[in-house]
């Protein structure tokens, strides 16, 4: 519970602080882990209360929700040795048993089959070149149709 409060006061003072500011002036904005990984990580993962997790997340970000999830999927173990090879240490979620990772992976996939409309997922068991030119490609199509939308193409 203290983990799910500490995300949720760390993403409203992101929101409030750099992500609503950067919208304000015209900005794209691209967030690492946002309130879907609570629900992966907290709910799915962690097993806490879906409605409990709803509620902080509501209470954090006021209103706000991002246009696009992108989901890099890719198998915890395949994931982990990934960030091995890169000679990083793992954080705190990352050290967490082979069974937590996978639960927190099947929650996004989860998330992304409820709501195919703000979630994509891409296989990141291909290239890194695959990986980043679908999704610059997501991206480009999101923008193109927000400048649409807002008149400014």
């Amino acid at each position: 519970m203290t983990e799910l409060m500490l995300f949720g006061a760390a993403r409203a003072q992101h929101v409030r602080e750099k992500i609503i500011p950067a919208l304000e002036q015209g900005k794209v904005v691209i967030s690492d882990r946002f309130d879907a990984a609570t629900f992966s990580f907290q709910h799915y993962a962690r097993g806490l209360d879906l409605a409990t997790i709803t509620t902080i997340n509501q209470l954090a970000l006021g209103g706000f929700r991002p246009d696009m999830n992108l989901i890099l999927d890719l198998d915890p173990e395949e994931g982990l040795k990934r960030v091995k090879s890169r000679g990083e240490g793992l954080d705190r979620l990352e050290d967490e048993k082979q069974q937590f990772l996978q639960r927190a992976r099947e929650g996004y996939l989860v998330q992304a089959k409820n709501d195919p409309e703000r979630f994509t997922v891409i296989d990141a068991s291909q290239s890194k070149a695959q990986v980043l030119e679908q999704s610059i490609e997501l991206l480009d199509s999101l923008i193109a149709t927000h400048l649409t939308v807002d008149g400014n193409e």
